[in-house]
C-alpha cells in the first residue's frame, strides 16, 4: 500500500493523501471536488455502444448472476441498467408489464432490443421449459388444432385438452363394450 503523498509515513486512502491529511485538505478548498455527474452521464460511461446502432449496446459495468446490468439511478433502492435505458427512451413501463430482450442478450441496453410484455409472454418465449414448450404449442399431438370450439380444461388439471382426442376415446370405449 502507498504510503500518504504528505509525507506523514501513514497509508494512502484517497488522492494519494492519508484520510488526515485528505480531511484538512479538502476543509480548507485546497482540493477541488468532482462535479456530480447526472444520472444519465453516469448511465452512459458504462456503455459499450458499437459501430452499428442496431447492435447490441452492452453493459460493461455491474452485472448481477444471470448477466443483467446494474444500474442505481438517484432515489431508488435496486435497479436494472436495461430498465433504466427503456424509460429514458419510451417513458415509464407500464404496470403489469416486464422487458424482454428480443436480442436475447441481458447485458444488452439498447432500446430497440427491448419491449414490454405480459410475464407469461417472456417466461413461454424465452423459455425451454416443458410447460412453456406445451403453451407454444397450436394443436395437439394428432393435429386438432387448440382453438376456443376444441379446448377443454379439466377442473382438476391446469393443462389444455383436446374435444377431438377425448370424443375419439370415448368412442373407442364404447366399442369395445
Amino acid at each position: 500500500m502507498d504510503s500518504c503523498a504528505s509525507g506523514c509515513g501513514r497509508a494512502s486512502k484517497t488522492r494519494g493523501l492519508c484520510h488526515r491529511h485528505y480531511e484538512y485538505q479538502r476543509s480548507n478548498g485546497l482540493i477541488q471536488l468532482l462535479a456530480r455527474s447526472t444520472p444519465e452521464e453516469r448511465f452512459w460511461a458504462k456503455v459499450y455502444l458499437p459501430p452499428c446502432a442496431d447492435d447490441c449496446w452492452l453493459w460493461i459495468a455491474g452485472k448481477n448472476e444471470r448477466g443483467y446490468g446494474t444500474f442505481m439511478p438517484p432515489r431508488t433502492r435496486h435497479g436494472y441498467a436495461h430498465r433504466y435505458s427503456y424509460e429514458l427512451t419510451h417513458g415509464a413501463i407500464p404496470a403489469g408489464l416486464d422487458l424482454d430482450h428480443t436480442c436475447r442478450t441481458h447485458s444488452c441496453v439498447n432500446p430497440s432490443h427491448l419491449r414490454a410484455v405480459t410475464t407469461r409472454i417472456n417466461c413461454i418465449e424465452n423459455s425451454d421449459s416443458p410447460s412453456a414448450l406445451n403453451a407454444q404449442r397450436t394443436h395437439c399431438i394428432r393435429g386438432h388444432p387448440f382453438d376456443a370450439l376444441n379446448t377443454y380444461y379439466r377442473h382438476d388439471h391446469p393443462w389444455r385438452n383436446c374435444k377431438a382426442c377425448r370424443a375419439e376415446r370415448q368412442n373407442k370405449r364404447r366399442v369395445k363394450t
